[in-house]
C-alpha cells in the first residue's frame, strides 16, 4: 500500500522539482481509490470512513521512513525517492481489499458468470464478527442509537430517508438542524424514530432489506444509500416500522419507539 501511495503521489507531483503542499496532494487523493475512502488513523476511536488527510498521509507513509515535513508539510520527489526504487513498478491491487466501494465479485470459474450480488467489504466483516447480535439486557446511553424515517414534502413517488442518529437528544438536536439549514430540501416530515442497542445494527438491516428500492442520493445532503422509493402498502413507512420492531423482538433487544411532536421534534 505504501509502494501504491508513493507511485500516486508520484504522478500528482508530476514534473514538479518543489514541495508540494500535502493538502493540494490530498485532495488529488481523493480522487483516486482506495484513498477516497482511506479510514482514520486511529481506527479503534469509531471515527467514519473518510478521504486521506495530511495527518493520515503522515501515518500511512511513516512505516516507509518518508516524513512529510516544512510549513505547510509538504512532499517532493526526492522524499518518495527509496520507496519508488525499491518498487519501480506499481504493485497490483485488489481494492476489495482495501475499501469500502460496492464491487462485484466473481464466482465459479475464471471465465465463468459474475455474481449479481452486491456486497461491502464492512458489512461482511461485520456480520463474520457476529452474525446474530444479541444484546444484553443492561444497555447504556453511549451504546444507543436512533434510527427514523423521514420525507421532504419536496420529494415525490413516497420518497423516503432511513437514516440513523445518536442518542434520543443527539437525534432531536439533528431534526433541527435539518429544518433551520440547506442540509435538507424543506421541513422535514417525521413518520417515526425508534432508539435502539447500537450492537444490533438495525440500520444496515433495514437498508438491506429494501434494497431493490434503493436510490443513490438526492437533496442538498447527498445521502447515498439511505434514500428509498416507498409505495402505499408493501413499501410503506409503516410497514418499515413494523419490519424494523420485528428485527428487535426476534433478536431480544430492547427498544423504544419515540412519540415525535412534529413541531419542536422533542422526544
Amino acid at each position: 500500500m505504501q509502494a501504491i501511495l508513493a507511485h500516486n503521489i508520484s504522478e500528482i507531483i508530476g514534473n514538479d522539482t518543489g514541495r508540494i503542499d500535502c493538502t493540494v496532494i490530498c485532495e488529488q487523493l481523493a480522487k483516486r481509490q482506495p484513498w477516497g475512502q482511506w479510514t482514520s488513523a486511529k481506527p479503534q476511536h469509531g471515527l467514519p470512513v473518510r478521504p486521506m488527510n495530511p495527518t493520515s498521509l503522515t501515518y500511512a507513509l511513516r512505516d516507509s521512513g518518508i516524513k512529510p515535513s516544512g510549513f505547510p508539510r509538504g512532499l517532493t520527489l526526492d522524499d518518495l525517492a527509496p520507496l519508488l526504487d525499491r518498487y519501480p513498478r506499481v504493485p497490483e491491487l485488489d481494492p476489495t481489499k482495501y475499501t469500502r466501494e460496492v464491487y462485484h465479485l466473481p464466482v465459479g470459474s475464471e471465465h465463468g458468470p459474475h455474481n449479481p450480488v452486491r456486497y461491502r467489504l464492512g458489512d461482511i466483516a461485520d456480520y463474520l464478527a457476529d452474525p446474530w447480535p444479541i444484546l444484553i439486557d443492561r444497555v447504556g446511553e453511549s451504546n444507543r442509537e436512533t434510527i427514523y424515517c423521514l420525507r421532504s414534502p419536496d420529494w415525490k413517488d413516497g420518497l423516503v430517508k432511513i437514516g440513523m442518529s445518536g442518542i434520543s437528544k443527539s437525534y432531536t438536536h439533528r431534526m433541527i438542524d435539518y429544518r433551520a439549514s440547506e442540509k435538507f430540501p424543506g421541513d422535514p416530515i417525521v413518520h417515526w424514530a425508534i432508539e435502539v442497542p447500537t450492537r444490533i445494527v438495525l440500520e444496515k438491516r433495514l437498508h438491506n432489506l429494501y434494497l431493490p428500492r434503493q436510490r443513490d442520493s438526492v437533496g442538498a445532503g447527498k445521502a447515498g444509500g439511505e434514500m428509498f422509493w416507498g409505495s402505499p402498502k408493501l413499501y410503506s413507512p409503516e410497514r418499515m416500522l413494523r419490519d424494523a420492531v420485528t428485527i428487535l423482538e426476534e433478536t431480544g433487544s430492547k427498544h423504544t419507539v419515540l412519540d415525535v411532536d412534529p413541531i419542536t421534534y422533542k422526544v
